[in-house]
């Protein structure tokens, strides 16, 4: 009985202890299921956020993908049109650019002939004008001659000067009698519709005889030697 009861009490004791070492093993595991769970849990919840934030990822990427094909193809049109503007406005300037050469042309074939023109004008005004200080000296030798025959022919000329200054003097009183009897009548003319038939006009007044000319006086003044005519304008018209 002495021998087996230090037995007992250490298989108790043993027992004890295995118990507390189940029991601490149980809790630890209970801790270890829960804390697996807990992370089954977390787990869990990661992968829905990480689906869910993967999903608004794919939206955002079909979303951008859209959007990004949209403005490439309104680019592409835009593309098109401005390639179709630009085409059109090279051809327009390259047109341009060809009439603006050919009007350079043309502007240059007539001041080529502007200019031989010019020259044919310039050599035919210089031969008129050689010509023309040609007929000058001619002109002026004529002139100087015939002032010499008319120096030497005017002494029989201013002789008769004062006879035919008489002469002129009586033409012109008869003019201008007849002038002032014409004036006379034109009152007269003029008034004769307004009158009556039976009515006669009354004679006019006769005109106021018109001063006789001064008779030259007996003495002759001498004869004066009267300058030679100017010589002919040769760039005056008839």
């Amino acid at each position: 009985m002495t021998t087996r009861s230090p037995d007992l009490k250490t298989l108790a004791q043993q027992a004890t202890e295995a118990a507390k070492l189940a029991t601490e093993a149980a809790t630890e595991a209970e801790a270890a299921i829960a804390a697996r769970n807990d992370a089954a849990l977390a787990l869990d919840k990661t992968a829905k956020q990480t689906r869910m934030t993967a999903i608004v990822i794919a939206a955002v990427a079909v979303l951008t993908l859209g959007v990004g094909a949209l403005g490439w193809f309104r680019a592409s049109g835009h593309l098109s049109q401005a390639a179709e503007v630009q085409a059109s406005a090279s051809a327009s300037f390259v047109e341009n650019l060809m009439d603006m050469n050919a009007a350079l042309d043309e502007m240059k074939a007539a001041s080529t002939a502007a200019q031989d023109q010019a020259n044919q004008h310039q050599g035919s005004v210089e031969a008129l004008i050689a010509q023309l200080d040609q007929r000058l000296a001619d002109l002026t030798r004529e002139a100087m001659a015939a002032q010499q025959d008319a120096a030497s022919a005017n002494a029989p000329v201013a002789a008769a000067a004062p006879d035919q200054c008489g002469d002129m003097l009586i033409a012109l009183a008869e003019v201008e009698l007849n002038l002032t009897r014409q004036l006379a009548e034109l009152p007269m003319a003029v008034a004769a519709p307004d009158m009556t038939p039976g009515a006669r006009p009354e004679a006019a007044a006769p005109p106021a005889p018109a001063p006789a000319p001064a008779q030259p006086a007996a003495s002759r003044p001498a004869p004066v030697l009267r300058s030679a005519p100017p010589p002919p304008n040769p760039f005056s018209f008839p």
